[in-house]
């Protein structure tokens, strides 16, 4: 895989962020979900889980705006 520099605005984060809480607290096939609702996810990311997603992200060579 060959990753090169790429830049994630604040739109693009908002909008990841939002697809990674959908799909930690909803399964629209009816399963269990990993996480009941957005506050039970929250409490278990807390910082750390969006500090880790930042700096993969970095790493890759993403530029956060």
């Amino acid at each position: 895989m060959n990753v090169t520099n790429f830049t994630i605005s604040e739109y693009d984060w908002n909008k990841m962020e939002a697809e990674i809480i959908d799909d930690a607290t909803k399964n629209e096939s009816g399963g269990k979900t990993w996480f009941k609702n957005k506050e039970e996810f929250d409490e278990w990311a807390g910082d750390m889980f969006w500090e880790f997603l930042t700096v993969a992200l970095e790493s890759l060579g993403g530029e956060l705006e």
